[in-house]
């Protein structure tokens, strides 16, 4: 979902001419320079006015502004020529059959960045989940999040006996590698399926002349 909205974002920004585009457009770049920690107290409130604390829908509908994903998107629709889409007005297509017949198509390499990048930072985010949710509600991440703070905490608290902090530091390193280990599959799974995407030259011999 994030990808998509990005991409039809940034081909609103790259294609399309509406009132205020500009203006919108730097709106956006500013947006990126807020910090987290600032928009964290009005959007707590928020959904808790909407009755949405204790639910998924904050991890889900807080992840539609990917704004770097906009940005991105942006600037590599702005280097698919003008032509292919006025082709299709031609052929009396719309907006949306120059997004998904053109746009999409052309646009699978940074896609393919997108996604892992958004698939990266998504993973990885336990603090929203720790904001929003209960403790038997939470992620993968941070469940593991706090498995190492427990085991951490555990063998600290070892040191005081004696032969006991050798072994309970071993087990704490295991779980650390096993940790990284689940943390890290998904990427694993997900990158051999994209990595073809990477590769340049999808827009060669678009158009000649």
């Amino acid at each position: 979902l994030a990808v998509m909205f990005s991409m039809m974002c940034g081909f609103a920004f790259a294609k399309l001419k509406f009132v205020g585009k500009k203006f919108w457009f730097i709106f956006m770049l500013a947006v990126m320079m807020v910090p987290f920690e600032s928009r964290l107290v009005p959007l707590f409130l928020q959904y808790r006015d909407w009755g949405l604390l204790n639910t998924w829908w904050p991890l889900i509908l807080g992840q539609f502004a990917y704004v770097y994903g906009t940005f991105f998107a942006r600037s590599y629709i702005s280097s698919i020529p003008d032509s292919l889409a006025e082709s299709v007005y031609i052929d009396g297509g719309s907006e949306w059959r120059v997004f998904f017949s053109v746009i999409i198509p052309l646009s699978k390499p940074i896609m393919a960045v997108m996604v892992v990048f958004s698939m990266v930072a998504y993973w990885n985010d336990w603090f929203t989940a720790l904001i929003y949710l209960r403790a038997d509600q939470a992620p993968l991440p941070l469940v593991l999040r706090n498995i190492l703070i427990k085991s951490s905490t555990s063998a600290s608290q070892s040191s005081m006996v004696a032969g006991g902090f050798a072994e309970l530091n071993k087990l704490t390193e295991m779980i650390k590698f096993a940790s990284i280990i689940v943390a890290a599959a998904p990427m694993l799974i997900v990158y051999p399926f994209v990595q073809k995407y990477f590769e340049k030259g999808f827009m060669a011999g678009a158009v000649k002349g």
